[in-house]
């Protein structure tokens, strides 16, 4: 599946994926049971896209894998994320390189989030 902006004349790879998009992504994980595996990264989501894809991670029970890698994230969405993450049982791969870590309670919070259960790759800067 592709993602692009319609309104910029619907071609694959002319706008990045922002906020408002990440708000209409996130309502279609809190029902999927079926997508496995989410690549987001190179984008613009923000913080505000983050917080929105946060909600909805939080309740998923289907994705097993998810990029956010370079998408703005900054300190206050990543740490909604980890928030998600300390919630979420099934996500076992995240990448959030890229999103310009700056707070060490950030790190931390992503480290103990991600260390609560069993785990395979947690990536950030």
């Amino acid at each position: 599946m592709e993602l692009y902006d319609e309104s910029r004349g619907g071609r694959p790879g002319c706008e990045k994926v922002g906020p408002e998009a990440a708000l209409h992504i996130s309502r279609a994980l809190a029902v999927n049971d079926v997508l496995l595996t989410l690549n987001l990264g190179n984008n613009r989501i923000g913080a505000a896209g983050a917080a929105h894809l946060a909600r909805a991670i939080k309740s998923n029970r289907t994705l097993t894998a998810l990029n956010l890698a370079s998408n703005e994230l900054g300190d206050a969405g990543l740490v909604e994320l980890g928030v998600a993450l300390q919630e979420n049982e099934v996500l076992v791969a995240v990448d959030l390189s890229g999103n310009g870590i700056a707070s060490d309670s950030t790190r931390k919070l992503l480290c103990d989030a991600w260390s609560e259960r069993p785990r395979e790759d947690l990536r950030f800067d």
